[in-house]
């Protein structure tokens, strides 16, 4: 039976982070719920980030709230189960602290690009308007990736990147899933 975010948090001892998925997201997808403010339960406030397969996801940046404030949606609505033993240690992307740097992330078809040109605009809206210009951000912006399903979901269309340019991509994927994974302290259990 699947709980409200602030029933599990008790259930967890009133401990965060922990993670989440709803009933109806496919498997991989989860929510790191990182704050919890519940004056009264079962009912408050949830704040955290989503993820997908182990990396930042932009599943929540359609919501304005969660955008400006961490605020996951839906958190007091009965349809989430608690995921244990995953990375509870992903970070929301943005810009990197004192660096100016934007910092490594897979951008979807949903997710709002936050430098250059088309600042403010979903890659699927840059697609539609420029696709040229997602193989140029995949060859010439190292911390720029374009997750592989969105790749094939905008070639459905008739676009094609070209070869080179989506090997390219997967290899940087590849880099930042092995830096994720060095970043990620050793569980009790876990052999050095």
């Amino acid at each position: 039976m699947a709980n409200n975010i602030f029933q599990i948090w008790d259930a967890l001892s009133r401990q965060t982070p922990f993670a989440v998925i709803r009933d109806y997201w496919k498997p991989g997808y989860y929510v790191i719920v990182q704050r919890v403010e519940c004056e009264k339960m079962p009912y408050g406030q949830a704040f955290g980030i989503p993820v997908c397969n182990g990396r930042y996801s932009d599943r929540l940046e359609y919501d304005k709230k969660w955008v400006k404030t961490g605020l996951i949606p839906c958190c007091g609505t009965y349809q989430w189960t608690h995921v244990p033993d995953v990375n509870l240690n992903v970070e929301r992307p943005g810009v990197t602290q004192g660096s100016g740097q934007l910092s490594a992330r897979v951008h979807t078809e949903a997710c709002y690009l936050q430098f250059g040109k088309y600042n403010g605009r979903t890659v699927k809206q840059v697609f539609k308007e420029r696709p040229s210009y997602l193989t140029w951000l995949m060859e010439n912006v190292e911390r720029f990736m374009l997750e592989p399903s969105s790749i094939t979901e905008f070639e459905r269309g008739g676009f094609h990147f070209p070869e080179k340019t989506k090997q390219l991509n997967e290899q940087k994927i590849t880099q930042l899933d092995v830096g994720l994974q060095k970043s990620v302290p050793a569980q009790d259990g876990d052999k050095p």
